[in-house]
């Protein structure tokens, strides 16, 4: 069933007010991640084109309206990782380039969330990183739905559901997220870009960060309708949740020495044929 805009139902709108969702910000993620890996010195240059060029990852573009997950550990240094993750640019360039993208079945639904834009710590309304993170998923693919003008239906929330919202709760955040897709047209492309994930598993946020990823990379098998892709980087290395990417993870070598076909792969990335 297709629906307006003006005729959403008010469930919809209601659910984005009590998420305090804000738009901009994802979009400002991404605009400043970008304008600072523009900056970059040789060698982080070197670590975005290594990414980028790497098969697996590769793959995972290329293989696009196939459901798959990917998990990349850049194997930084973290005692002098200083700045933008080389990997951040590159998640932040495939969320904007997907965000354009016009595949066979029309374009992507696209939310990505950039761990290092938003640090540990828990907000003054009691909010941990890794429920901040998925309120900010489930807000831009509600909008994503509005805008794109499909009917949403929320009547599954019981009175106790929309209580446990306004706190938020992280498995009825994780349980919306779920049923949203769901409810995307057949033959829909999700994609999730979740960057620098483990500046989140850390000890008082490890169990939350550790749920969003196991109720995640569950979507990427558990659709016959919809694709679901899911890439998670970490400048480091992923810790507890890397059990959820086995024979799905890439570890980037330690060092890498620049070259000067680097900034061209860069600048091309996204240019080839998605199947």
């Amino acid at each position: 069933m297709i629906a307006t805009s003006m005729n959403q139902p008010r469930e919809a709108r209601k659910l984005l007010e009590i998420l305090r969702y804000d738009s901009s910000i994802a979009s400002d993620d991404i605009r400043n991640c970008l304008g600072l890996g523009k900056a970059f010195e040789e060698d982080k240059k070197a670590r975005a084109a290594e990414m980028i060029t790497n098969p697996r990852f590769e793959e995972f573009m290329a293989t696009y309206l196939a459901s798959s997950s990917l998990l990349i550990n850049g194997r930084a240094d973290m005692s002098s990782a200083e700045g933008l993750s080389p990997l951040s640019y590159v998640a932040a360039k495939l969320a904007r380039i997907s965000e354009t993208l016009n595949s066979p079945l029309g374009k992507p639904y696209v939310v990505k969330y950039f761990c290092n834009q938003h640090p540990p710590f828990v907000d003054n309304l009691g909010i941990s990183p890794p429920i901040a993170m998925m309120t900010s998923l489930v807000g831009q693919l509600l909008s994503e739905m509005i805008n794109n003008g499909l009917h949403i239906d929320l009547s599954a929330l019981t009175k106790r559901d929309w209580q446990k919202i306004e706190k938020p709760d992280l498995k009825i955040l994780c349980n919306i997220f779920r049923d949203l897709t769901y409810q995307l047209p057949p033959g829909s492309v999700v994609l999730c870009i979740i960057d620098d994930l483990a500046q989140y598993e850390i000890g008082p946020f490890m169990n939350d960060t550790d749920y969003v990823i196991r109720k995640l990379t569950r979507l990427v098998a558990g659709h016959d309708q919809v694709v679901f892709k899911l890439l998670v980087t970490c400048q480091g290395r992923a810790m507890d949740t890397s059990r959820y990417f086995i024979n799905q993870t890439v570890d980037l070598v330690a060092e890498v020495e620049p070259q000067d076909s680097d900034s061209w792969r860069i600048s091309t990335m996204g240019t080839e044929r998605v199947a």
